[in-house]
């Protein structure tokens, strides 16, 4: 058995592809986020309120190293997939 180098730079291609969209959409993203927080963060009262936006702003803050940890894990995964595959074996 041979592993695919095609199947192989083919995964990672799309993986930098991903990460590369996703910082993007992060960025453009980022500015109005900022905006949102500042005209609320002064207008919380009720401490439920201000629990569930805590929340999402801390998941607003980490996704991308979720989805990046992620991608990485796929890219590995198909890398190392052999060809032709057979099932078991």
């Amino acid at each position: 058995m041979k592993y695919n180098k095609k199947g192989s730079i083919f995964a990672w291609f799309m993986v930098t592809v991903a990460v590369f969209t996703i910082a993007i959409l992060y960025m453009v993203l980022m500015q109005p986020i900022i905006a949102i927080q500042q005209a609320t963060n002064a207008t919380l009262d009720d401490p439920n309120y201000a629990a569930s936006y805590n929340k999402v702003i801390v998941v607003w803050k980490y996704w991308p190293i979720v989805m990046l940890l992620g991608l990485i894990i796929v890219g590995i995964v198909y890398s190392l997939k052999k060809e032709p595959y057979t099932g078991y074996e």
